[in-house]
Formats: C-alpha cells, structure tokens, sequence
C-alpha cells in the first residue's frame, strides 16, 4: 500500500511540474487538494518539495482555478512539519500573493512556530512596508478571515508586538473593533489572540511566564474538551480592584473560573470557559461557584496574587492600552457582556459602554475566545487597578495551549 501511495505521489508530481499540460496541470492541482484534506495525503504531498514547488507557481500563476485548488492545497500542507522548510525557502513568492486569504492562511501555519514567525516578519521588513499592508486590509468591507490568525501568530514574538504596538501607525486601533465581530468566529479569534499578545511583554520579567498564544488553521477543527465534574470559583473584594482565584486548570480539559473585579465600581465580573459569563455586584467579599468544572480540592490560597505580572518594559504600554488614546478595556469587556437589566444606582457604576445593553446584545460563544478575552483583561488591569507592579512575587505563571 505504501509503494502504491509513493508511485500515485510520484504520477501526481509529474503532473504538477511546468513540463506539464496546463489543463493537466490544473486537474492535478485539484486532485492534490483533494489528497490534502486527508492526514496521509497531506504527509505524502508534504515530503515532496518538488511537488510543493509546483504548486506555489501554479498558486501564482494565471489560472485562477488552479491557483485556487494549489494554493488551497499549500494551505492544508502547510500544517505538516516536513512542509516548512520548503515552503519558508519559497517566503518571497508567497509575500506577494498578500493580504489575500489562503496566503494569510498559510503564512499564518507557517507561523506557529517562533523561529518560522521570526522569518517571516524579517521578510515582512525586508519587502519594506513590514506589517502595513496586513494592517490596511483590516480596512477592506470584509477582512480575509485567516488575517487574524496571522496576525496572531506573528505578535508571538517580541518584535512582532511592537509592531502592533507602534503608536505612530494607529496599529492596536484598527484591531479592536474586530472584538465583536459577527462575521467570522476565525478572524475574530485571531483578532483576540493579537490583542492579549499585546497586552503583554512575554518572559521579560522575573519568574514564569505565560506563553503567547498561537492559532492554527487546521483542516479539521479540534473536539472541545469536556468539563470535568467537581466546583470551583473566584472570590472577589469589593472596590479594590482585586481579584482572588481558584480551581484554573485543575483537571485534564478544564479551563477553569477566572474573576476580575472592575476597580472602583464594586462590580466583579466571571468567566468560567465552559459557563455563562456574568457581572454581578458586590457589597462584601464573594465566593461564587459553578458546578461541572475543577475539583474543590484545588482550592488555592485566598491571598493569592494575579499569575499574570506586566514587566517594568509592559508598564508604559499597559497605561497606553488603557488611556483615552486607545481605551482598550471596553472592547475586551463588552464581547464578555449580555443584555442582563440592573436597578439604575448599579447600572450607573458599571463603565459607560456596558450600560443599558439591548436585549439582544450577545456573549462571545466561542469559549477559547472568552478565555483569551479575560487572559487579556487580567494581563493588562491588575497591575494598574491594584496598584502593584513587576516587583510583586507569583507562585506561578498560566498557559494558553
């Protein structure tokens, strides 16, 4: 079975190479991307470079189906370790089919892992406008759907944030509003992702550190982990802009419960990744809980400061995030949000972008989304709301997987 495989790939490369009939050359492309849907077949097309490099002349070739199906191949190949290297070898060819979808999609494959996002941002930069013309095509009626995760992707690293960050370019700016964008759940992800990247200058400071989040763009969604049985919940302290919590990940799958309570309001605000997030007032300490998630016996201590610390480097861009000139806290709440009535004394403590909400104001649906969202709230607030800085001590760090 195996040989009878190799010979197929063999046949089908032939078909693929620029010796090749062009009508030859598209059905191939088209059977290539119809191999690519299946884990094998795209291990098979991902250990021929020859292969691969006939697809991305056909992906900018003039044939716009067969450019199509070879560069929504490329994309499904892209996820394969074995592809990278000859897929990064061709970086030039594959900037100049930008901002459009399938290359965003590609790149941002390519881009999950850290050294392959540093060659891609260097070519970026090579090219000249860097990040521009991905920033201008969130300007378009309707942005490609895979430009958020590459956006994403790139903001892994140190430089890629600051570039995201550049305050002359207005850059952080033309991502927000994608916060609650309808449209695509894909975009909006990446969108998210980007934005708590940036709310965060990664493994700069003293002890763990949370890791950038990464997306990819698989050719099969993965199943969603289900909830283990058990409680867990957060304590809140009114009015000080503090937030104490326990049961994050506690048992294989969870997501756990995270709380921030809003500085000044006497409002906290929960999330539980597999719940219905909500606000809720409080005149004294709280102990909320859910039933079906982390065990009770992951209790940790009520003292417990954010897991999350901003670095000294962080501290002037966390101020940035938060004032006028950006106020990013509203966008980052508000997806978190529903149409929930209160009497009017508390409706008037809440920020004056969640009040008064129409009936059919919506939550984020997607729990990775809401999770990253609160990832963000907590790595730009806490710091700021409670006074505290790089200098306090964590007992340990959080991950995004």
């Amino acid at each position: 079975m195996a040989a009878e495989a190799e010979a197929a790939a063999a046949e089908l490369a032939a078909l693929l190479a620029p010796a090749a009939a062009p009508a030859a050359r598209a059905g191939a492309a088209a059977l290539a991307l119809s191999l690519s849907g299946d884990a094998a077949g795209r291990r098979l097309l991902a250990g021929r470079p020859a292969a691969l490099a006939a697809l991305l002349e056909l992906a900018a070739g003039p044939c716009p189906a067969a450019a199509r199906d070879a560069l929504g191949c490329l994309v499904n190949v892209s996820a394969e370790p074995a592809a990278r290297g000859p897929l990064l070898a061709a970086l030039p060819a594959l900037l100049g089919l930008l901002p459009g979808g399938p290359a965003c999609g590609l790149l941002a494959n390519l881009c999950r892992e850290r050294g392959a996002a540093r060659r891609v941002l260097r070519a970026l930069r090579e090219r000249g406008p860097g990040l521009a013309p991905l920033l201008q095509a969130l300007g378009e009626p309707r942005p490609p759907p895979q430009l958020g995760p590459l956006l994403c992707n790139l903001s892994q690293l140190p430089e890629g944030r600051r570039g995201l960050l550049d305050r002359s370019r207005r850059s952080v700016q033309r991502l927000l509003p994608f916060t609650q964008y309808r449209d695509s759940a894909v975009h909006r992800r990446g969108v998210v992702g980007a934005l708590r990247n940036c709310c965060f200058e990664y493994g700069e400071g003293p002890g763990p550190s949370p890791e950038p989040a990464a997306l990819a763009l698989g050719y099969e969604p993965a199943a969603r982990p289900a909830s283990p049985a058990g409680t867990c919940g957060v304590l809140a302290l009114a009015g000080t802009g503090s937030w104490l919590w326990f049961g994050q990940g506690a048992g294989s799958g969870s997501d756990g419960v995270l709380g921030l309570a809003l500085a000044g309001t006497g409002f906290a605000f929960f999330v539980a990744a597999h719940a219905v997030p909500c606000f809720r007032p409080v005149t004294e300490a709280v102990l909320v809980t859910w039933p079906g998630l982390a065990g009770a016996g992951d209790a940790r201590a009520a003292s417990r400061p954010s897991p999350f610390l901003a670095s000294e480097r962080a501290a002037e861009d966390h101020e940035w995030l938060l004032s006028e000139e950006v106020d990013i806290l509203p966008f980052l709440l508000l997806p978190l949000a529903g149409p929930e009535e209160f009497p009017e004394d508390e409706m008037e403590r809440l920020p004056a972008d969640l009040q008064y909400l129409p009936q059919d104001k919506q939550r984020e649906e997607e729990p990775d989304i809401r999770k990253m969202l609160l990832e963000a709230i907590m790595l730009v607030s806490p710091s700021g709301a409670n006074g505290g800085g790089a200098e306090d001590e964590s007992p340990g760090g959080g991950s995004w997987e």
